[in-house]
């Protein structure tokens, strides 16, 4: 392996013990920085506030409606990839929402999942990529 990349999340417990980290392939390494983006809402890195997306700051009750606000948030996300994932080209972004039912045996709640699929090339081989990421919002949780 020419380069080599750590997992998500770091386990620093590790390092600290002296023990070798866990170890990913590019592939990998681009997806878990990629969930990281997705995951991240504006001003939340300290080291620069523009890292992140605008999925956060979305009133999310009407959402599926809005198609101006999927939009920007397409682009939002699309801006976040290209500016901070060099390892990826010719990205696309296609978002989509769907409304689900969660909840167990009596209770039942309809949440609003958002359905993420990024693809692209890898720029040092020429390789086709793709991932695709789950959140439910509010409550937001990961699939």
């Amino acid at each position: 392996m020419k380069h080599s990349y750590y997992s998500l999340p770091l386990r620093l417990g590790k390092v600290i013990r002296k023990k070798e980290l866990a170890r990913c392939s590019l592939e990998d390494s681009i997806s878990d920085h990629i969930h990281l983006m997705i995951t991240s809402h504006f001003n939340e890195n300290k080291h620069d506030d523009k890292f992140g997306n605008s999925i956060w700051e979305n009133e999310f009750g009407n959402i599926s409606e809005n198609h101006t606000i999927r939009e920007e948030i397409n682009r939002s996300v699309l801006r976040c990839i290209n500016r901070y994932e060099p390892r990826l080209e010719q990205v696309r972004v296609n978002i989509r929402w769907l409304q689900e039912e969660t909840g167990g045996g009596s209770i039942k709640r309809l949440s609003k999942r958002l359905d993420i699929t990024i693809t692209g090339t890898i720029t040092v081989n020429r390789k086709p990529f793709s991932h695709e990421e789950q959140c439910y919002i509010a409550p937001m949780s990961y699939k």
